[in-house]
């Protein structure tokens, strides 16, 4: 058991109580809204989320398979139409857009093994184009060389890029119409 005390900070920060290497058995209760039983962490609290966030550019890591039993779900980040286009990354894997002038997608912040989605809707003219680059000012590179959107008015086109640590590699599955 340690105790820190820490100078010049408020009275609720100048305490710090750690212990290495506690067991507990059977329930842990921590804040009252967390319990950790045997290999399950539950959230009392009704309808809000459970959390695990890493600080920094730490990340979550599991060693294992991860299964999920009620499926996964993905944030969907909106976009706005424009000749130049920045996919954030960070921000979601999964974008979507409705092109109203041709258009160039500028991929950014997408790590080694990460992939990004992109759902791109023709508006009610159609024939709109849409080059890939990236943040490294390389060409996405797709199957055949480039990739030709479909054109017709409200035509969907939903386009995958992975980056394999060397390159951007897209895909795309064409005329959800």
């Amino acid at each position: 058991l340690a105790f820190q005390v820490f100078d010049g900070a408020s009275l609720a920060e100048r305490f710090r109580v750690t212990y290495t290497g506690a067991k507990v058995s059977g329930s842990l209760d921590v804040d009252g809204g967390i319990t950790i039983t045997d290999n399950t962490i539950t959230s009392s609290a009704s309808n809000a989320d459970l959390e695990l966030n890493a600080s920094g550019t730490g990340q979550v890591v599991a060693n294992a398979a991860l299964k999920f039993n009620a499926g996964y779900i993905e944030n969907i980040n909106t976009l706005t139409s424009s000749t130049t286009i920045t996919v954030d990354c960070s921000l979601a894997s999964i974008h979507t857009v409705t092109l109203a002038t041709n258009t160039e997608f500028n991929i950014t912040n997408l790590p080694t093994g990460g992939t990004v989605t992109l759902i791109i809707t023709q508006d009610g003219t159609g024939s709109r184009t849409a080059t890939f680059g990236t943040d490294g000012s390389t060409a996405v590179k797709f199957p055949g060389g480039s990739l030709i959107l479909s054109t017709g008015a409200n035509d969907i086109d939903v386009v995958t890029i992975v980056n394999d640590g060397t390159n951007f590699l897209g895909n795309c599955a064409k005329d959800y119409s």
